[in-house]
């Protein structure tokens, strides 16, 4: 009795491990939008900023009848995105949700990247490695232009500007919404 506790106690540690990851974030979906209970991080006092979203792209990958498959993903990332009290505003929170957007609008340029890159077994871990640092940087850079040119949301119409922008590039990558 007292192994088959110890071999299922490290297997109860792990599960309610990857419970807890789950919990801490939130995937990408069209009808599912953040609201400010979303956003558990403590906030920064010396940021100029009143709210922060944090989210990661990921992928996997793996060979399926000679050919690679990607599964890709977008997250927010609940403890690591935060609100000032001053912050709590439904506009502001319309900002924060277009940082998600403009992310999952880089997830799917990374799905078309995998799909339409020459990723052969040979050059596969470089070339791998490569799209997924091009697209990220290219998304980092979007995200610093859109808090730059919105002035973090404060131009009211340069902010008009980027929600129409990003909701168009959404649209144009509907093809890569989903895994390939």
């Amino acid at each position: 009795m007292t192994k088959v506790l110890f071999v299922t106690l490290p297997l109860l540690i792990f599960l309610s491990g990857l419970s807890l990851q789950a919990q801490n974030r939130i995937q990408w979906e069209e009808e599912v939008k953040l609201t400010w209970k979303d956003f558990k991080g403590k906030p920064m006092p010396t940021n100029h900023k009143v709210a922060a979203t944090n989210y990661e792209i990921g992928y996997k990958y793996w060979m399926e009848n000679n050919e690679f498959k990607f599964k890709v993903t977008c997250e927010f990332v609940k403890d690591l995105s935060w609100v000032a009290p001053i912050g709590k505003s439904d506009y502001i929170l319309k900002h924060e949700q277009k940082h998600f957007d403009l992310a999952e609008v880089y997830a799917r340029k990374l799905r078309k990247a995998f799909n339409e890159g020459d990723i052969t077994i040979k050059n596969y871990k470089r070339q791998i490695k490569s799209i997924y640092n091009q697209i990220w940087e290219e998304c980092q850079a979007a995200q610093a232009q859109y808090d730059d040119e919105s002035h973090h949301s404060i131009d009211t119409r340069a902010q008009e500007k980027w929600d129409l922008l990003i909701d168009a590039q959404l649209e144009q990558f509907e093809a890569y919404k989903k895994d390939l």
